[in-house]
């Protein structure tokens, strides 16, 4: 049992160190189109970002093949990051225009 709570306490210290660090690759794919889309399409997508205590400042950057995109910082409420990370730091329009080039 004690083995357990050791190893749940050191995921748990995992988790939070991954979260408070700047620059955190996250893949989200339940975000609908095009986001959806542009995720299975990409050969990377990250989403670089700082945390305030009431905001992020968030880019995207996309890659696949010889394509490589950054989209501009823009600073998001964090409970719209929260719940749709991908889609608050890069606007629908320039999600669509990544996904045409794709094709």
């Amino acid at each position: 049992m004690l083995k357990l709570a050791t190893y749940s306490l050191l995921l748990l210290s995992l988790n939070l160190n991954a979260t408070t660090s700047e620059n955190v690759e996250i893949k989200y794919s339940n975000q609908g189109y095009p986001y959806k889309l542009l995720i299975n399409r990409a050969d990377t997508i990250k989403i670089l970002f700082t945390e305030d205590t009431q905001s992020v400042n968030c880019a995207v950057e996309f890659k696949r093949g010889k394509i490589s995109e950054k989209s501009v910082y823009v600073e998001v409420d964090t409970k719209d990051f929260e719940s749709q990370p991908l889609a608050s730091c890069l606007p629908r329009k320039q999600a669509k225009l990544w996904l045409k080039q794709t094709f």
